[in-house]
């Protein structure tokens, strides 16, 4: 069952592999980013005890004048590890 990861570091790169965020997630397991229009890579990073990295996330954020009120939802999972 899915449960919230706080405190995991979540990396945004360009297609071409260039950081351009970098946020920790909150208690509740969101967070939020505004980035320009463009393809980036979202990089999950190693949380302590979890079991591996969660893998990274391709997406796009499309062109100006898309409300910047509308969220994309991404979904990052970790392995707990508890089987």
């Amino acid at each position: 069952m899915p449960r919230p990861v706080p405190g995991a570091v979540i990396v945004v790169t360009r297609a071409e592999g260039t950081e351009v965020a970098r946020v920790t997630t909150a208690a509740d397991g969101r967070f939020s980013l505004n980035l320009p229009p463009g393809d980036y890579l979202l990089v999950p990073q190693p949380v302590s005890g979890m079991m591996g990295t969660a893998p990274s996330v391709p997406f796009t954020v499309g062109p100006t004048g898309q409300p910047s009120s509308s969220p994309m939802p991404l979904q990052v999972e970790y392995d707990t590890g508890i089987r």
